[in-house]
């Protein structure tokens, strides 16, 4: 099973209206724990050898320096493209929100 760990940090942008809330790591950690109880009757993570695996992408991006980040994957993604969607050109016309990075 993949979880978001990383991503659960930064917040969900899809639809929205204004700035993501930044959540913390206890509660994103708490989310993961609940994620993998959903889960387990469906995956069995204690069957040695063959056992199910919980990836979590904060494994990964979690120690990434912004550096190699924006070198190496977000060199991927087309502003072009971002500033093409809709919730996007709906907070770009708006006065009392922005866009951050996040």
């Amino acid at each position: 099973a993949l979880v978001g760990g990383a991503t659960g940090l930064i917040g969900d942008p899809s639809f929205k209206a204004t700035e993501r809330k930044l959540n913390t790591q206890d509660t994103v950690h708490e989310w993961v724990e609940k994620i993998r109880k959903q889960v387990s009757p469906f995956l069995d993570f204690d069957r040695g050898e063959n056992s199910a695996e919980l990836a979590n992408n904060y494994d990964w991006f979690g120690q990434m320096d912004v550096l190699t980040f924006l070198r190496d994957i977000g060199k991927h993604f087309s502003v072009n493209q971002m500033i093409n969607k809709e919730a996007v050109k709906q907070r770009l016309n708006r006065d009392d929100v922005g866009i951050s990075f996040t």
